[in-house]
């Protein structure tokens, strides 16, 4: 390989740094850290690596001052790199207060703290006992080791930060940090599962993902002429780069231990290293300049060496070589000519055959950039703020720098892939400073700034509510901006996370959701920590939401039906739901979560009305009501013909007469019988007309039919008489059935079956 890519540094510096942290580092090389005073380059500190993240120290007797710039540059065999971007050195003071990030879990042996000043140092306080310590070195976050591990659960633990003097003086007074909780990952009898490697065991491999690991336990992986530990605080999955390049048939060993006091350790487990695996191929995505400094790209292995290929419009071709820190990363790159192609691939095998490396990525083509569009600050910007919004970048790449007036750089410089973008700072916000951010990109700049407000306490907001039983997401308004925040069930932490950048002065809106299902009874608060301060918001309990009705089936029947099946339709009906029907409780057949089906009887129907019909549910809350209409029944209005159907060959056969019987709904039933009437058409019919009379199943017999055969001279030759098809040697009457309350017409026929008559309805086999 040629052409070594540049480093990057990671966090921000300031007088009390003693250290640089980068990523980006090619393995075995040679990493130089630059200070520039005065205009004047010194090399002030150096590290060989074994992976692609770590951190140079400054040589002893060198310090860094307020206005140093500085940057870093890797050197391999005769190949060297460009420096790094260029950071400046903040002043010491306005020393923010540490806050938590995550969770005090017990048994922990590192925790992590955000907001501070780079440098500083850390004692974390049980009382006036010393627990751990640390050193805030990876920009705004430090990491304190706590051998004992941390102690009993409701615990409280605070934060003493020092300054670099010589000796450290205390700056302030210890700051809360918070309570201790017991850890929900640990077993309820106080044992670990070992952590799990899930991918990464093959030939060359330079990295491992772990899943099952516990926050805040000291992971060691060992194997062959290595050894690893790792923590980390807030995930149970993450990749670990190891310094060495996997062998098949290697015994890779891996557990997990929290401190010594609480004896707390997994099993180990042991796995075995697989056969070599070629790498996936990358995926590189546009390309928006050539002085951008860096390419994007994704399906990269975390630790592989990644070969950057540029040919020009020439077909000159220059390779390059830089490292992949995670899956998704933007690669360090030197400029690179205006519409270049561009290519990379990847590779873990330190012998860099051909066959070990993944296939080149899809090529992309040098952008040029014509100009920059004027971004700007979302919202109001409040003391102890850590995360800065902007909006409106154009175009989407370059860097974001946001700067202090007061101490100066204030973050590491952000690529811009999206819109809008939130920015980290380092330290928090201080109120009366004023803030700028600076968008670079392809040699255009934009700018916009805003003065930091005041911090007038913080309030942990108002839970939206009642919530309700089966709810999946809870609503708090009111609530401090950019606050760590829990939703807590009583003494247990349903969800955590960070509240949204402000709406106006301060305060704002957050949904909770993904914690689960809601659950009656459940006592709800919101819990805040910021700026040194804590607060919870007044307690809410779960209930069961009132049952909706959205609409009766049917909505209405005649007065005297005598029974009726009723449905009602809607949401949030609960067992041991009963229905008001005018004031009158009727107790429900059947109860879904939509749906209750009854029985009304005559009683409830026996007088014209409207019902109004609500759904109480067994805590007493009621459901709008909807009305059922019980009106004066409309006459039952039938028509009943009886006709010659077929069978009957060449015979004149004529209806003589005949006569239907209705069984009505009453109760008990009643039987009429009505005369039919010979009409044009030789038909016989009977008008069934009963004003009054209920709706209900009435049921219609063809009681008695005389047929008459004619002669050509209209001679009477025989008469036969039916009343219905046969069945087993019985009369059984043609039958039909309507449960409306007009029937308009209704036809029988008569047929002629061998030497009998048989009477159905039309289509009916008979």
């Amino acid at each position: 390989m040629s052409g070594l890519c540049q480093p990057t540094i990671i966090g921000n510096l300031t007088e009390c740094s003693q250290s640089v942290m980068f990523d980006h580092a090619n393995r075995e090389s040679t990493m130089i850290l630059v200070r520039i005073r005065n205009g004047i380059s010194k090399d002030v500190g150096s590290a060989t690596v074994k992976t692609s993240s770590g951190f140079v120290k400054l040589n002893n007797g060198e310090r860094f001052k307020s206005g140093d710039f500085v940057n870093i540059y890797q050197k391999k065999g005769t190949e060297q790199s460009p420096p790094s971007a260029t950071i400046e050195v903040q002043q010491n003071g306005e020393f923010p207060p540490p806050e938590v990030s995550g969770h005090l879990y017990q048994c922990s042996k590192v925790i992590s703290l955000i907001g501070m000043r780079s440098g500083v140092k850390i004692d974390l306080l049980d009382g006036s006992s010393i627990i751990g310590s640390g050193e805030a070195d990876h920009g705004n976050m430090a990491f304190i080791t706590s051998d004992s591990g941390l102690p009993d659960v409701g615990k409280k633990l605070y934060a003493q930060q020092y300054d670099c003097s010589t000796p450290p003086t205390p700056i302030g007074t210890p700051t809360y940090l918070g309570v201790v909780e017991a850890n929900p990952l640990v077993n309820p009898h106080g044992t670990l599962t070992y952590p799990k490697i899930i991918s990464g065991l093959y030939e060359c491999s330079r990295s491992v993902k772990l899943t099952d690991v516990v926050p805040g336990m000291m992971i060691y992986i060992e194997g062959p002429g290595f050894s690893v530990e790792t923590v980390h605080t807030g995930q149970t999955s993450y990749d670990v780069e190891l310094p060495v390049n996997l062998v098949e048939k290697q015994n890779i060993k891996i557990h997990q231990e929290g401190g010594k006091s609480c004896e707390l350790i997994s099993n180990s487990f042991v796995y075995t290293v697989g056969p070599f695996q070629k790498p996936i191929t990358p995926v590189l995505k546009p390309i928006v300049c050539g002085t951008i400094g860096y390419l994007s790209a994704s399906n990269l292995k975390k630790g592989a060496d990644v070969q950057i290929k540029v040919t020009d419009t020439s077909g000159q071709t220059r390779l390059y070589s830089a490292v992949a820190s995670c899956s998704e990363d933007d690669i360090p790159v030197p400029n690179m000519p205006d519409g270049a192609t561009v290519w990379i691939r990847q590779i873990e095998c330190n012998d860099e055959k051909d066959e070990n490396w993944s296939a080149w990525s899809n090529p992309q083509t040098v952008n040029i950039v014509t100009g920059i569009g004027q971004f700007r600050i979302v919202r109001d910007l409040i003391q102890c703020q850590d995360t800065i919004q902007v909006e409106n970048l154009s175009p989407l790449g370059g860097t974001l720098n946001v700067t202090s007036k007061k101490i100066g750089d204030i973050s590491i410089p952000v690529h811009v892939d999206r819109n809008p973008m939130f920015l980290n700072v380092s330290p928090k916000l201080v109120a009366g400073d004023v803030i700028t951010v600076k968008h670079d990109v392809c040699g255009y700049s934009a700018r916009d700034t805003e003065s930091v407000l005041n911090l007038e306490g913080i309030s942990a907001g108002n839970i939206v509510g009642p919530p309700y039983d089966g709810n999946t997401s809870v609503e708090v308004t009111n609530i401090t901006s950019g606050a760590y925040v829990e939703l807590r069930d009583g003494t247990k932490v349903l969800q955590t996370g960070t509240t949204p950048l402000n709406n106006s002065k301060g305060k704002t809106t957050m949904i909770f959701s993904g914690f689960g299902t809601l659950k009656n009874g459940q006592q709800l608060t919101v819990y805040i920590r910021h700026c040194g301060m804590e607060a919870t918001s007044p307690e809410v309990t779960v209930e069961y939401p009132k049952p909706e009705l959205l609409q009766l089936i049917p909505d209405h029947a005649d007065k005297g039906t005598n029974s009726l099946d009723l449905t009602l339709q809607g949401k949030n009906f609960r067992p041991g739901a009963k229905i008001s029907w005018g004031g009158l409780d009727i107790i429900p057949n059947s109860i879904s979560f939509n749906q209750i089906s009854a029985k009304l009887l005559s009683n409830h129907l026996s007088v014209k009305k409207f019902v109004p019909v609500v759904v109480i549910n067994p805590d007493l809350k009621q459901s709008n009501p909807i009305n059922f209409s019980v009106n004066d029944p409309s006459p039952i209005n039938a028509e009943l013909r009886i006709a010659i159907g077929d069978g009957w060959g060449t015979l004149n056969a004529v209806i003589y007469s005949a006569t239907f019987k209705v069984t009505t709904p009453h109760s008990p039933p009643k039987e009429e019988f009505e005369d039919a009437k010979r009409q044009p058409n030789g038909e016989f019919a009977a008008v069934y007309n009963r004003p009054g009379y209920p709706t209900g199943d009435y049921y219609v017999y063809v009681s008695n039919v005389v047929v008459q055969i004619l002669d050509t001279d209209g001679t009477v030759i025989n008469t036969m008489v039916g009343a219905g098809p046969k069945s087993g040697g019985q009369d059984s009457p043609a039958i039909d059935k309507w449960s409306q309350g007009v029937h308009q017409l209704e036809t029988f026929n008569v047929h002629l079956r061998g030497t009998d008559i048989v009477i159905c309805l039309p289509g009916a086999l008979c």
